[in-house]
């Protein structure tokens, strides 16, 4: 679906009702999923679910985002964070959109990075964790100011793909390394202090088997030199629920929620076990809010992921209080966006889309008003989604 297809269906909030014979779960029982199971449709979200805002980012000569290389990668009540792919730049701005802080330092020199893997914000000390290419066990430390503070060194022995502000002393990381080989940590969900980069304790899921998204090739290039590429499935994810985290893993059949306490508490069961089906059938969390939980659900098809193309998905929305479940079309939510607020979700909308929906008069509202003050060349602007 293009991106304007999508920003109007959430703009305009169409909604089918249905029901699918719900059973409320009984206080205390862990939820169990027939993912196999067809359910009624909903065109998209209920009108009266969400609450929207728009936020229009500051440009300026050395603050340009570009759309189709951006990425919506963190917002709080105070902050909001834009990463730039490829010159992998970082923009921080405040909750208005005014622009508070660029770091670009993309570079082989001290206090620089390589890259990007993931980045950690941590507001209350104002700090910014930029955890560097795989292979570089290297997480190199900002101010909120861009200042470079220090780097963290972290084994040789993980590859860190994934990493969360958890606590005031510690982030919670997830470790690929060996997977695509079969020679995988069981325990991939760590502690790790923010200190020292050293690993602190495990979270308690256990994962004798695990399953790789990525597959690898060879090709003979003109010179005759043989080469690897690899081809990944993309497929969205959402472990922040506030200060607490749901994790979905896809080598796993139940959803876990962590809290800040460290309980690790079951939230859902799916059925049929990723084990039992192939191609395997995997299933994430791909949004949560305390009424609904959103699952990604597609197949681990290798052929199509070898193709470039990604296999069929659907998303059913189950709702905790009735136990309802349907299959939502034409919903979209931020891949693994940090919000430290619950409920929130966040997207980045293109300026030309919406001048375009303007001038074709398909636009109504606070969104029409501001979309009348943009300029051409000005940033993306951010959607904000509250739901109740």
């Amino acid at each position: 679906m293009n991106q304007l297809s999508i920003f109007l269906i959430f703009v305009s909030m169409l909604f089918g009702c249905c029901q699918s014979n719900p059973q409320k779960p009984k206080t205390g029982d862990i939820i169990e999923i027939d993912i196999l199971k067809t359910y009624p449709k909903i065109r998209a979200i209920k009108p009266d679910m969400v609450d929207m805002e728009f936020v229009p980012l500051e440009t300026g000569k050395d603050v340009l985002v570009e759309y189709d290389k951006a990425y919506i990668h963190y917002v709080s009540e105070k902050y909001m964070i834009v990463i730039v792919y490829g010159r992998w730049e970082m923009f921080v701005f405040d909750r208005s959109g005014k622009i508070v802080t660029l770091i670009s330092r993309k570079g082989r020199g001290p206090g620089e990075y390589t890259g990007m893997i993931d980045v950690v914000f941590d507001e209350r000390n104002e700090e910014l964790f930029v955890f560097d290419n795989i292979g570089t066990g290297r997480i190199v430390v900002y101010s909120l100011t861009g200042e470079y503070r220090r780097t963290l060194k972290y084994s040789a022995d993980l590859e860190l793909t994934q990493a969360y502000e958890f606590d005031e002393e510690t982030m919670l990381v997830y470790d690929t390394k060996g997977l695509y080989k079969n020679n995988y940590s069981v325990k991939p969900y760590m502690f790790m202090s923010k200190k020292d980069g050293k690993i602190t304790s495990t979270v308690n899921i256990h994962l004798p088997m695990r399953y790789s998204t990525k597959v690898y090739d060879q090709f003979t290039d003109s010179s005759g030199q043989l080469l690897t590429y690899s081809s990944s499935l993309a497929f969205p994810y959402r472990r922040q629920f506030g200060q607490d985290f749901v994790i979905s893993d896809i080598s796993a059949d139940t959803i876990y929620r962590l809290t800040q306490n460290r309980d690790l508490i079951p939230l859902m069961v799916r059925k049929p076990s990723v084990h039992s089906t192939d191609p395997h059938l995997i299933c994430t969390s791909e949004f949560i809010t305390d009424k609904y939980i959103f699952l990604y659900i597609t197949t681990l098809d290798y052929a199509s992921i070898q193709k470039e193309k990604a296999p069929p998905a659907t998303t059913l929305m189950y709702e905790f209080e009735t136990g309802k479940i349907t299959t939502v079309e034409h919903i979209h939510f931020g891949n693994d966006l940090k919000i430290l607020q619950k409920n929130m979700d966040a997207h980045l909308l293109d300026v030309t889309v919406l001048k375009n929906a303007y001038e074709n008069n398909k636009l109504k509202g606070e969104l029409k008003q501001l979309v009348a003050t943009l300029g051409d060349e000005d940033n993306p602007v951010v959607m904000i989604m509250k739901y109740k």
